[in-house]
């Protein structure tokens, strides 16, 4: 056999072994990934991310009943529309970019302990109260600025 046959030879061996060592690499990093994809989920259904964004959508319809050329069929219609597992979809891969898997692990750790029940069960009523108080800010702020802008014509 030529020189150059064995070097061709040499280096389709290698292309061949680097190919599959890449393939072997992609299905363990997409089973890894697949196993944190679904802890995140564990870690939002334990902290009921689904429940949180039906109560923040409810308070954001309560808001949008207030307009008044809104047609009346909207708010139902938007309520038969929303699936809080679509919010879900769209937060896994946020909390994948800012979490590595023993993060997850962690958090899980945490939500599952007494302490981290508790605040499960607090969040609810903290995000509605939270959600007051910043409306009760941005009242003040406005009246703040409509009065000196009053003061300044």
């Amino acid at each position: 056999m030529s020189k150059t046959l064995k070097l061709c030879a040499i280096a389709i061996t290698m292309l061949f072994a680097v190919n599959a060592a890449a393939q072997a690499n992609a299905a363990s990093k997409a089973k890894a990934d697949a196993s944190k994809e679904q802890k995140i989920r564990t870690l939002l259904d334990l902290v009921g991310v689904s429940k949180l964004g039906v109560q923040v959508m409810d308070a954001m319809l309560d808001q949008f009943e207030q307009l008044p050329d809104l047609p009346k069929e909207f708010i139902t219609e938007f309520k038969k529309l929303a699936k809080p597992e679509q919010l879900v979809d769209m937060i896994v891969p946020i909390y994948s970019r800012h979490f590595e898997e023993a993060d997850i692990d962690g958090l899980i750790e945490f939500y599952k302990s007494p302490v981290g029940q508790k605040f499960i069960k607090a969040q609810p009523q903290m995000t509605k109260e939270s959600m007051e108080a910043g409306q009760q800010w941005g009242d003040i702020l406005a009246r703040q600025v409509l009065q000196k802008l009053e003061t300044t014509r």
